[in-house]
């Protein structure tokens, strides 16, 4: 029993001395890590200190240069506008000294006067011969004059024309493909529809026929789609009580419809018999009333 009770004191002491040894060992652990980040926080409060001067340094020499540059730019420009005024005054004086010298030139001296006058009475005939000479060479001259202006406008245009065509493909590539995306976005199936409808409008009564071959021609993409929503309403392509997601709104018929009936409406008044009242009806709408008679020819079933 001794024998035991030692053994368990033994044991006993030896795990409190592990058990102090582990103590001892995270406590100088967790010394060292506090001194680890103690030293990690005071590097970085160093580093953050010294950042922050380098900004103000940094600032403080972006405000000496630019304050050093706008003099630098400032004694630039009275150099340069000096020079420049120095040069418009040479300017000016070289072209007052050509005008002065030119009209020098042209003004004739003495002898060259008293020549001409002795020319002008004593022989008549050669006189009226170079006069008429002169006449002929500055007739010329201005002919010349007119043409190298023309050649050289023409070649301005050419050369104008020549520069702005791919500019002028370029717009009309992208106004056609701006057309078609819109039509497409209402209509799926336009342009295979398009043989179709050119047939259809020779069904339709004459008075709106033009009205319809001038959307196909040169129509917006707004009257294109109202086009075939009326096409597609009148020949049954849209379904029933079924939403056609190619029909647009009743909205975008209206406004082709009103945006052509003025038109249609002038030509037909200056057609002869057009202004007066017909006795005759078709199918219970007066031809001379337009509205109606659109309304039912372009009614969406």
């Amino acid at each position: 029993t001794k024998a035991a009770d030692d053994t368990k004191a033994a044991d006993d002491t030896k795990a409190a001395d592990d058990t102090k040894a582990a103590d001892d060992t995270k406590a100088a652990d967790d010394t060292k890590a506090a001194d680890d980040t103690k030293a990690a926080d005071d590097t970085k409060a160093a580093d953050d200190t010294k950042a922050a001067d380098d900004t103000k340094t940094t600032a403080a020499q972006k405000i000496i240069t630019d304050a050093a540059q706008a003099k630098l730019d400032a004694a630039q420009k009275i150099i340069d506008d000096a020079a420049q005024d120095k040069l418009k005054v040479a300017a000016e004086k070289t072209k007052t000294e050509a005008e002065t010298a030119a009209k020098k030139e042209r003004e004739l001296t003495d002898d060259e006067k008293k020549a001409l006058g002795v020319l002008k009475s004593d022989w008549k005939d050669i006189d009226a011969a170079l006069a008429a000479k002169e006449r002929v060479m500055l007739v010329t001259m201005k002919q010349e004059i007119a043409k190298g202006i023309a050649e050289g406008v023409a070649a301005v245009r050419a050369e104008f024309a020549q520069a702005i065509a791919p500019l002028a493909s370029s717009t009309a590539e992208t106004a056609k493909d701006k057309f078609a995306t819109e039509v497409k976005a209402a209509h799926a199936d336009a342009y295979e529809l398009l043989p179709e409808v050119e047939a259809w409008i020779l069904e339709q009564p004459a008075f709106l026929q033009p009205g319809y071959n001038q959307v196909l021609d040169s129509g917006t993409a707004a009257e294109t789609n109202a086009l075939l929503t009326v096409f597609k309403g009148d020949t049954g392509r849209a379904e029933a009580g079924k939403k056609d997601d190619n029909v647009v709104d009743e909205s975008a018929v209206k406004a082709a419809r009103v945006a052509k009936e003025a038109e249609r409406k002038k030509k037909l008044e200056s057609q002869e018999g057009v202004k007066g009242k017909s006795s005759v009806k078709t199918t219970g709408v007066d031809a001379d009333d337009f509205d109606g008679a659109f309304n039912e020819a372009a009614a969406i079933q």
